[in-house]
């Protein structure tokens, strides 16, 4: 190919130098703000995960303390259950809310700091059922770690209370074998009463309904020489609910809990966003009325 002539004319390069000065300057200057455009994309887009990445890391630990914290308000509230309910003739309603709390521990949702509450209650438990669901729910609670707990100092400090907890339980239980003594036979005279018995703990996100239907055997509940009547069934202890209903029908020898739990609405904002201001809970209890199945004699 054969070069334009004005390119070999020495003449030419030297009436154009400063155009083509200018016009070098000009590119290289060109590519200098490209780069500098590039290298500030890019800072911006590393500084943009970096602040997406630490909202949702807080996000995240927020939900684990949150939960964490519905957890040991439960673990409290069945535990203030049982104490309200020590003493003859609570065995039963002692007994079904001590299972309760064994398929809480099942559901991952006993852990320490609730878990070690319960050692007090294991050393002076005499019922034998109730006994062995709480040392059930003792031993699954052991191998759940905390909700809340992230950091690496955090896990071993966790680590080290249920291996603590679990030594505490093993001795409340020896000291349970000498505490309780054979009960004495004795035949009070029999008397209406009502028991109040937990059905189980439940939750719901933000809209979102939750129909239940659970059965019970009567013989769980009810001690010899009584009958069951005036079955009823409600919430307590709810939170963040639209909608909290239950009954109960004794349907031959068990009796059927159904319930509905909706949890409270999203809340709405401008250009379709929406935020669940948290999750909602309750605690379906069953009531009953012990009414003796053998007249009191007269006196």
């Amino acid at each position: 190919m054969q070069l334009p002539a004005f390119i070999k004319n020495p003449q030419w390069w030297s009436d154009h130098s400063v155009d083509i000065a200018t016009l070098v300057a000009t590119i290289v200057l060109a590519f200098f703000i490209h780069a500098l455009e590039s290298n500030e994309r890019e800072r911006d887009s590393a500084a943009q995960n970096a602040v997406t990445k630490q909202l949702t890391d807080s996000q995240d630990l927020a939900r684990r303390q949150n939960g964490a914290e519905n957890d040991l308000h439960q673990a409290y509230a069945l535990l203030a259950e049982l104490q309200l309910r020590r003493g003859a003739g609570h065995e039963a309603e002692r007994k079904a809310i001590a299972e309760v709390v064994e398929q809480y521990a099942m559901d991952g949702r006993l852990y320490e700091p609730a878990s070690h509450i319960f050692i007090k209650v294991i050393s002076t438990e005499c019922d034998q059922g109730t006994f062995e669901h709480l040392k059930n729910a003792m031993s699954v609670s052991a191998n759940v770690f905390r909700r809340d707990a992230i950091t690496n100092d955090e896990m071993n400090k966790d680590a080290t209370e249920r291996a603590q907890t679990q030594l505490k339980m093993l001795a409340a239980a020896k000291a349970r074998d000498i505490t309780c003594k054979p009960p004495q036979q004795t035949n009070p005279p029999l008397v209406a009463k009502q028991i109040d018995v937990p059905m189980g703990y439940f939750d719901v996100g933000c809209g979102e309904p939750r129909n239940e239907s659970r059965s019970i055997l009567l013989s769980t509940l009810v001690p010899i020489g009584y009958k069951a009547v005036n079955p009823a069934a409600d919430f307590k202890d709810t939170s963040n609910v639209k909608q909290a209903t239950a009954s109960a029908e004794i349907q031959g020898e068990q009796i059927l809990v159904k319930s509905t739990l909706v949890g409270i609405d999203y809340q709405t904002f401008a250009f379709g966003m929406r935020n669940c201001p948290g999750g909602g809970h309750g605690t379906l209890v069953l009531h009953l009325t012990l009414e003796p199945s053998i007249p009191a004699p007269t006196q």
